[in-house]
């Protein structure tokens, strides 16, 4: 039964691990939004300057073209680590459920150690990772 021990208990270093990884990526997404912004602000005094020097020339829309190359990049990587996020936070809930799960058999199935142990095999046999070819296709 000491197997399920660690079910019964909240690791608080695991909480810590999660919640750092998370503030992490929020901070990343963060950092790739206000890169949006400054082009946008970029892209805005550029319009300014055309008008000031009396329309389009090819300085602007080289300058233009570049920066719209580089808000594109940004808001890809916006993009790339909402959806990132997006994916890890219903992983952690998911690991967090099944957390639960496992505390509530534990403590029902206290006095029943051979019921933990077939229960035990049965999840490890859920988690068991089967290997094979697989393509991704986009």
């Amino acid at each position: 039964m000491h197997h399920m021990d660690n079910h019964v208990e909240f690791d608080p270093d695991e909480a810590k691990h999660v919640e750092d990884a998370r503030s992490k990526s929020i901070d990343t997404l963060d950092s790739a939004e206000d890169i949006v912004i400054r082009i946008r602000s970029y892209l805005d005094e550029l319009e300014e300057q055309k008008e000031a020097q009396g329309g389009i020339t090819s300085e602007f829309v080289a300058d233009a073209s570049r920066l719209i190359g580089q808000a594109n990049s940004a808001l890809k990587l916006v993009g790339q680590l909402k959806r990132e996020i997006g994916v890890d936070s219903q992983l952690l809930l998911a690991q967090a459920q099944m957390n639960d799960i496992s505390r509530i058999l534990v403590d029902t199935l206290r006095d029943q150690p051979h019921l933990l142990d077939l229960v035990e095999r049965r999840m490890l046999a859920m988690n068991t990772v089967i290997d094979t070819d697989y393509e991704v296709v986009e």
